[in-house]
């Protein structure tokens, strides 16, 4: 996990973390609770895509955030790429 570990007993809260193309076009605002997953977030910013594409990374700071990781502590804003998909 890349992401600064928090302080014992810091609480941390909701942040609103644009998310960008990489052509710097923004596609959404999304306010994350610091309990969500990666995965979670890309079900929120798929709510924003149109029909047939998804999803594939988020990428924070260089780096691809693995699904399982929390987001509690993300710092600025994220980039994503999409793929193709049948729903």
């Amino acid at each position: 996990d890349h992401l600064r570990p928090k302080a014992a007993g810091e609480v941390v809260l909701p942040k609103v973390v644009p998310v960008l193309f990489f052509s710097g076009e923004e596609v959404a605002k999304i306010q994350v609770p610091p309990t969500w997953t990666t995965l979670e977030f890309k079900k929120a910013v798929g709510a924003f895509l149109g029909k047939g594409v998804a999803v594939a990374a988020i990428i924070h700071e260089g780096e691809v955030l693995e699904d399982a990781e929390h987001l509690e502590n993300i710092s600025s804003h994220v980039h994503v790429t999409l793929r193709k998909c049948t729903f």
